[in-house]
C-alpha cells in the first residue's frame, strides 16, 4: 500500500525529522538498511522476527542507538512540561 501511494517503501519521508532519526536507529541496529523496493517486512513468514527483537531490546537495555536517537525528543518534552 504504501508503495502506491509514495512510490516506495522508505518510510522516512512519511515521518516528522525525530521520528526519522528513531527510525534509523532501529534499522542500525538491525543492521538494515531503509529501502524503496521492499517493507522492513514484506512476509511474516521470510524471517523469524524473534531475533530483531531481542537486538532491539538489547540496544534499549544498553543505552544505545535506539534510546539516544530519542534525546531531542525527551529534551523537548523536558521543556515543555518544566
Amino acid at each position: 500500500r504504501a508503495k502506491a501511494e509514495m512510490g516506495h517503501y522508505d518510510a522516512r519521508a512519511a515521518l516528522s525529522a525525530d521520528t526519522a532519526r528513531l527510525y534509523e536507529a532501529v534499522m542500525k541496529v538491525l543492521d538494515r538498511r531503509p529501502s524503496e523496493d521492499r517493507p522492513y517486512v514484506w512476509n511474516d513468514d521470510e524471517q523469524a522476527l524473534d531475533g530483531h527483537i531481542l537486538k532491539i531490546t538489547a540496544d534499549i537495555a544498553s543505552n544505545g542507538r535506539i534510546p539516544q536517537s530519542m534525546g531531542p525528543v525527551v529534551d523537548s518534552l523536558k521543556r515543555v512540561d518544566g
